[in-house]
């Protein structure tokens, strides 16, 4: 949004949509290309065991099974990241 009123302060405004679209391009595919990859681990609360992220929560990982939870689209360019983070 800032680069697109910037732009259109200081030059044409047609030109400052196209800068915005391309901005907002830009940051929409860094997103996707880097989906957040959780391992998730079993935790007690209220008497319920529920699953929380381990590394935000300070929890041991489980030791027989991993749960991994994928957050944000999955496409071709994020592969890479996600193989990754899954070793």
């Amino acid at each position: 949004m800032a680069a697109t009123f910037l732009t259109g302060v200081f030059t044409e405004l047609d030109l400052a949509i196209v800068i915005g679209v391309i901005t907002s391009l830009c940051v929409f595919l860094y997103d996707s290309a880097h989906p957040i990859v959780a391992v998730g681990s079993p935790t007690e609360i209220n008497g319920r065991r529920v699953f929380k992220n381990a590394a935000n929560y300070g929890l041991p990982e489980c030791p027989q099974i991993s749960v991994i939870r994928v957050d944000g689209p999955l496409f071709f360019a994020s592969v890479e990241i996600v193989e990754q983070q899954f070793r």
